[in-house]
């Protein structure tokens, strides 16, 4: 019923707990102290018609219903700190966690499901830890105040309360092993939802595009049918267990009043005692009633929790300490696959000298990406050293420093063109900024807003200003894979030259088109995974069979185009 990790995991909520479980206590003193009064006024109005001290008894009754108000206020308050703490340190976690991952380990979790828990999820954790966790304290508390309360007024009837609080819990534990696994399965369809409408969105062209968007529409009909079946499950599941609930409830409260009938008939317990008893009866129930109505947030706390601790759990990769004195790069019998039994790269070697100009050329699917991805890092590998030092070695921070990956896929922020480009280097000024943009082939004003992924530019400019970015943050290694792969020949020709004047970098320079790597101080060849030659443009042409071929196929290919173009 209490998730003990869960507690521990945000310590700073605990002081807000004990605050709330105080003052709901204090507020049901209060409480008590109203049906106290009460019980005394209409007690002498039975027996002697009139009120002894009644002013002094009505004063009392006002004071304990303004400290009630007070510290019902306060528990409030208390509440809302808890949830604060809870929602900050939950998502804070979250990020940091998903910061700490390499990607290898981030890929095994859909970004829906990453979303939804830091949304949904966390609001559900939010409620767990400022409504049930206070509630669960306070219902264990009030009866046990209410028993000694109940003592001087009459044993017997205290001990037959005391006895019936306990059969709402015990209707909880028992539902709870069921309900904990069709939550499972709601917040497995939850997700499952979610991921489907998320990449339908995303692909939506693509649908339009081959007119198969009725077919996933349907598709994802079925899935939210299913979503529906099993919240409806979840529903009449909630619906029983609180009538179940409501039926201890009521039934131990009507018998807290007949027990305190038959106790001022038989000269047990006087009038007042026996008022008093009947009024505060129901005070025995109702917090545990409350924790019940509850459940519900209990059991989306707990699959939530589930959830947030698998991916707490998900082990990291061993982070490096070590600090290379120089960005000379070195592979040496590189052997590395996603499936061990189908190796993408085998026995590769490479030597990269500080501010060398080295290229990566192949067909598509011989593993240039790969091999730059294991280069940065971004994947763990044996046999890619930086300065001696093996990559899965070297301090994160250091590599994140020195070396800038830039792909066809630079993200963009919603956000001006300035801000996007200072988070290559927060203190570049507007000159350095501007000075960038030039060198990557780009005219925009820096106070130009870009939407989300530079949905407002054209495929063209959201690769240039991403290559400017990377020119901003000006790091000794730059990694270009397929970087220009959404611009026309004559921009990436410029591009590139802009690129090859770079002084003092070590450039990697990955590239569909042969004729941007010709000018590299040495080019690898990769053919099925493997080093098919290493060498000059001219060395290769004359002694590498893959690189000739596909050097003279492009060439070809791109006087048919000059042609057909001049023809029309």
């Amino acid at each position: 019923m209490l998730n003990k990790r869960l507690l521990h995991t945000v310590p700073a909520a605990v002081p807000y707990i004990r605050r709330n479980v105080l003052f709901q206590w204090l507020s049901m003193l209060c409480t008590v102290t109203v049906y106290g009064v009460l019980a005394s006024v209409a007690a002498g109005l039975i027996t002697e018609q009139s009120v002894t001290g009644a002013g002094w008894k009505l004063a009392v009754a006002a004071g304990a219903l303004a400290l009630r108000f007070f510290a019902t206020g306060q528990a409030v308050k208390a509440a809302s700190g808890a949830s604060q703490c809870a929602k900050g340190t939950i998502r804070k976690m979250m990020l940091d966690k998903i910061s700490r991952l390499s990607l290898s380990r981030l890929g095994d979790w859909n970004t829906s499901e990453l979303v939804q828990l830091a949304g949904e999820g966390t609001e559900q954790l939010e409620t767990y830890f400022a409504s049930y966790i206070p509630q669960f304290f306070y219902a264990l508390l009030a009866p046990v105040t209410l028993f000694v309360i109940g003592l001087f007024l009459n044993p017997g009837a205290a001990f037959a309360l005391l006895i019936c609080v306990p059969l709402i819990p015990v209707s909880i534990v028992a539902v709870q092993k069921f309900a904990k696994k069709l939550l499972a399965r709601y917040w497995g369809q939850y997700t499952t939802l979610g991921d489907s409408f998320l990449e339908n969105l995303q692909g939506l062209t693509t649908l339009k595009i081959y007119q198969a968007d009725e077919a996933r529409h349907r598709k994802m009909n079925e899935e939210a049918e299913k979503f529906r079946k099993i919240t409806m499950r979840v529903l009449i599941m909630q619906l029983n267990s609180i009538s179940i609930m409501d039926l201890v409830a009521y039934g131990g409260a009507a018998l807290g009043m007949i027990l305190g009938i038959l106790a001022y008939r038989s000269h047990e317990a006087s009038l007042f005692q026996a008022l008093f008893l009947i009024l505060i009866a129901s005070e025995f129930f109702l917090p545990m009633r409350a924790l019940g109505s509850y459940f519900h947030i209990a059991m989306n706390g707990q699959a939530a929790a589930d959830k947030l601790f698998a991916i707490l759990d998900t082990p990291e990769d061993a982070a490096g300490t070590k600090i290379p004195d120089t960005c000379q790069i070195s592979v040496h019998d590189l052997t590395w696959g996603y499936d061990l039994d189908r190796p993408v790269l085998r026995y590769v070697n490479l030597e990269i000298l500080p501010g060398q100009t080295t290229a990566i050329a192949g067909k598509s699917g011989s593993g240039k990406s790969t091999l730059a991805a294991l280069i940065c890092g971004r994947r763990p590998a044996q046999g890619v050293c930086i300065g001696g030092i093996p990559v899965s070695g070297i301090d994160p921070v250091w590599l994140n420093e020195h070396v800038t990956v830039l792909d066809h896929q630079g993200f963009l922020f919603a956000g001006t063109v300035a801000e996007n480009l200072r988070l290559g280097n927060a203190a570049a000024g507007d000159e350095a900024l501007l000075a960038a943009m030039e060198k990557a082939g780009i005219d925009l004003d820096l106070n130009l807003d870009i939407h989300e992924n530079g949905s407002n530019l054209s495929g063209g400019q959201r690769q240039r200003l991403a290559l400017a970015r990377a020119l901003v943050k000006d790091a000794p290694i730059l990694i270009l894979d397929e970087a220009t792969s959404a611009v026309d020949a004559a921009s990436e020709n410029s591009i590139m030259e802009a690129v090859k004047k770079l002084e003092g970098k070590t450039l990697i320079i990955i590239s569909h088109r042969l004729a941007n790597l010709q000018d590299a101080q040495q080019i690898l060849v990769l053919d099925k995974g493997q080093s098919a030659g290493c060498g000059t443009h001219e060395e290769l042409l004359a002694g590498c069979e893959p690189y000739s071929v596909l050097w003279k196929t492009q060439q070809q290919l791109e006087r048919y185009g000059k042609e057909t173009a001049w023809n029309h």
